[in-house]
């Protein structure tokens, strides 16, 4: 397609182009804009050169740059052509905005640091679709492709509809993987709050049986002591028994049994 009406071969002269061609289409798009530009002095080289080199990567983020240039790639024979509409586009609608500002100081500030950061996939849909109307709109695109011989409002509104069709389509790939991560993020939340009631569970158990085992010695061991002081209560009364008996048997007689022993004196 023919470009080369704004294009050079050198690449600061191309620039320059694109930058005055930008210029021609705000002219033509916003005229007081343009004028109140003009009335304070504020070229466009001295905030739109950043624009056309660095293809506005450095206004927009990355998610929103990547969706504007996936745009470029649909239309790679084209691209350096509609970037500068983008641009012009991208200037445009900050029209109301650049007519508050009071001096030149204000004006290149805001154009030099654009509130882009909140922008989303849609707002650069839309600016693809300001700039394809400005495109449509420009006299000199309908002359080259009029030159080239191909029908402008034809191509352009295939390659609109392709540009779309591609946006929608990336809409619902993005959105099919999320309702997959989702499902698949679901399923294993579901899965450790299962492991984790299991777990929960088994250590109820393991306490309540050893809560168990501890109260069975604790009984045992009481049994244990009462066999014990019985069996002491026993072999005391037959020491005292023997006692007794050997103490009789060597001529004592029965009065020498202790008092409180008259069941053992009766054995």
């Amino acid at each position: 397609m023919g470009t080369q009406y704004f294009l050079a071969d050198d690449f600061e002269q191309g620039v320059v182009s694109m930058m005055n061609k930008m210029n021609a289409i705000v002219a033509q798009e916003d005229s007081p804009l343009h004028d109140y530009m003009e009335s304070q002095d504020c070229r466009t080289g001295q905030f739109a050169f950043r624009w056309m080199v660095c293809l506005l990567w450095r206004e927009l983020t990355i998610d929103t740059c990547f969706r504007l240039w996936d745009t470029y790639l649909a239309q790679l024979d084209f691209f350096p052509h509609f970037h500068v509409y983008v641009c012009a586009a991208l200037f445009v609608s900050f029209s109301e905005t650049l007519l508050d500002k009071k001096d030149f100081v204000e004006l290149v500030t805001f154009l030099q640091n654009l509130p882009l950061l909140q922008w989303k996939n849609a707002d650069v849909a839309q600016l693809t679709s300001t700039a394809l109307r400005l495109l449509q709109l420009d006299p000199c695109t309908h002359e080259a492709e009029e030159a080239d011989g191909a029908p402008a409002e034809d191509v352009w509104r295939a390659r609109r509809d392709v540009t779309l069709w591609r946006y929608n389509a990336e809409r619902r790939v993005k959105k099919i993987g999320w309702e997959v991560i989702r499902c698949r993020c679901g399923t294993a939340l579901v899965a450790k709050v299962l492991l984790l009631i299991v777990s929960v569970a088994v250590l109820v158990l393991a306490v309540l049986l050893s809560l168990v085992l501890a109260i069975l010695d604790r009984l045992r061991l009481r049994r244990l002591r009462r066999r014990l002081r019985r069996h002491r209560s026993r072999a005391s009364a037959a020491g005292k028994v023997l006692a007794a008996l050997t103490k009789q048997g060597s001529g004592g007689g029965s009065d020498a049994l202790p008092p409180g022993d008259s069941d053992a004196k009766m054995v």
